[in-house]
C-alpha cells in the first residue's frame, strides 16, 4: 500500500471530481505507508481528512490562493522533512501552481 497523489486538470465527472486518465495527470507524488513525511504533506495542504493511514481516500479543488499558502507552510517546515522529501514537495505544489485551469486544480489522495 501506499499513497499515490497526483493533480489532475480535466472535465469533472458526476460527483464533481476530475476521472483519472494518464491525459488529465499533471504531477504524480508517491510515498509508501511507513513515510516519515507525508503526514506533514497532508498538513501542508490542509487535507488531513484524505489521509487514510496507509493511503489517501478522495479529492478535492485547490486554488491558487491554497497552494500559495502550503508552499508557504512547507517553507516554514522544510528543515524537518529533509531535503529530499522538501523538493519533491515544492515541486509537487509549483507544477500544480503552473497547471491551474479557472484557478483550481484537482488533487486526488490515492
Amino acid at each position: 500500500m501506499s499513497h499515490y497523489i497526483c493533480a489532475l486538470i480535466g472535465e469533472e465527472n458526476e460527483d464533481g471530481e476530475v476521472t483519472y486518465s494518464k491525459e488529465n495527470e499533471v504531477v504524480v507524488l508517491t510515498r509508501n505507508i511507513w513515510s516519515k513525511t507525508i503526514r506533514q504533506f497532508y498538513e501542508v495542504l490542509s487535507s488531513e481528512e484524505y489521509d487514510g493511514g496507509y493511503s489517501g481516500v478522495g479529492g478535492r479543488y485547490f486554488n491558487k490562493e491554497e497552494l500559495n499558502l502550503a508552499l508557504e507552510k512547507l517553507n516554514n517546515i522544510s528543515s524537518s522533512l529533509g531535503k529530499q522529501d522538501s523538493e519533491e514537495y515544492k515541486l509537487f505544489i509549483e507544477k500544480c501552481l503552473k497547471a491551474l485551469v479557472d484557478d483550481r486544480i484537482f488533487i486526488d489522495f490515492g
